[in-house]
């Protein structure tokens, strides 16, 4: 009974915002994807995954890991190890998908049907953890996205730049280095990449991540401008997006001349 009432709310807040005209007009689009995925699976686990991306990498240093800066390390790693486990390897991030495209291991079907959940997952994550959050009284999370306001070229110079370092370190040690046979290895990296990402590239995030940061700015637009909605300035899809994929695209380039992949 005591886990009831605060789950109850939870959902009911879940779905008060899955139900207003935009997010549901992005969910719809997104499911009718769901048929595109070469595996069946691949859209559950894209969905989900955001779930753990967001609850798991975002709640360091705000829900726990707060008495020291290696606190919030540790658990950001340990969160970043999770979502991968729980998540059956999923790629959890649009910019890695393109990377697999662009090296031939991903179909375009498969692309979509990918993305497609991971925006969705990304909107219907940041939504469910700020209810949890607010049911438990907890501080509420946050994505430090980039005022567009100013010129949107330091944030694309920021996204392309992070995307790139974390494609080709994810090339480099699951595929390249002999780190690639060893879980316990290639994991730990990822997530020491993953954090000093952020340290170097603080000015739009960075986001590393495009659903993650398009979810985060459907939330937002909704608790703090009264709707919830896709971004409309376009210095958001030049940054998060595109900017994004460039970094990808050429990490996966490089990758595809070591491997002598078309």
């Amino acid at each position: 009974k005591g886990m009831l009432v605060p789950g109850v709310s939870i959902m009911s807040r879940c779905c008060d915002v899955a139900l207003t005209g935009p997010v549901l007009a992005i969910l719809g689009s997104c499911a009718s994807l769901f048929p595109l995925g070469n595996d069946k699976l691949s859209f559950v686990k894209e969905f989900f995954g955001m779930f753990f991306i967001v609850g798991f990498t975002c709640s360091p240093g705000k829900w726990f890991g707060t008495e020291a800066w290696w606190h919030s390390w540790l658990w950001h790693g340990v969160g970043i190890i999770g979502v991968d486990l729980l998540s059956g390897g999923g790629h959890v991030n649009p910019s890695m998908t393109y990377a697999f495209y662009a090296v031939g291991d991903v179909t375009y079907a498969e692309l979509l049907c990918r993305v497609s959940a991971q925006v969705s997952g990304s909107v219907m994550a940041w939504t469910f953890w700020q209810a949890v959050g607010m049911e438990l009284q907890l501080e509420a999370l946050a994505f430090p996205a980039f005022d567009f306001a100013k010129p949107a070229i330091e944030a694309c110079l920021n996204e392309a730049l992070a995307s790139f370092c974390l494609v080709f370190g994810i090339f480099l040690w699951h595929s390249i280095l002999p780190t690639r046979k060893h879980y316990w290895a290639k994991m730990p990296l990822t997530a020491v990449l993953i954090r000093l990402n952020i340290v170097l590239f603080p000015i739009s995030g960075p986001a590393m991540n495009p659903a993650l940061a398009t979810g985060w700015a459907v939330w937002a637009s909704g608790a703090f401008r009264g709707g919830h909605t896709l971004p409309v300035d376009t210095g958001h899809y030049i940054s998060y997006w595109i900017s994004s994929f460039v970094g990808a695209l050429l990490a996966a380039l490089l990758y595809s001349l070591y491997a002598g992949k078309p």
